[in-house]
């Protein structure tokens, strides 16, 4: 469970489900990228991970990647789900950082 793709699919099926004829206000507020507990303070599936496995050395670095990699997925898949809705050419996406 991994809460970048839990949020995803809760974004994912709720612009599928709108009524287009009405507006939609969606505050997605992922949690990615932000380091977790301090036993183990950077999580994401390995298949992200796996991507960076020739091309990163540090471990730190590549989960971290892994990290930034699977937001990426996310946000592309929210913004195909507004493609495939009809919503996109209305649509205003708003990034914001509180990292500073």
């Amino acid at each position: 469970n991994f809460s970048t793709a839990m949020y995803t699919t809760e974004a994912q099926k709720i612009i599928a489900s709108h009524d287009k004829s009405e507006p939609l206000f969606l505050y997605l507020a992922f949690q990615a990228v932000h380091a977790g507990n301090g036993e183990d303070p950077l999580q994401v599936p390995q298949k992200y991970i796996d991507r960076f496995t020739h091309k990163i050395k540090d471990v730190k670095r590549r989960i971290f990647a892994g990290m930034v990699s699977a937001l990426d997925d996310s946000v592309g898949l929210v913004v195909e789900t507004l493609k495939e809705s009809g919503m996109m050419d209305n649509t205003i996406i708003v990034f914001t950082t509180d990292n500073g």
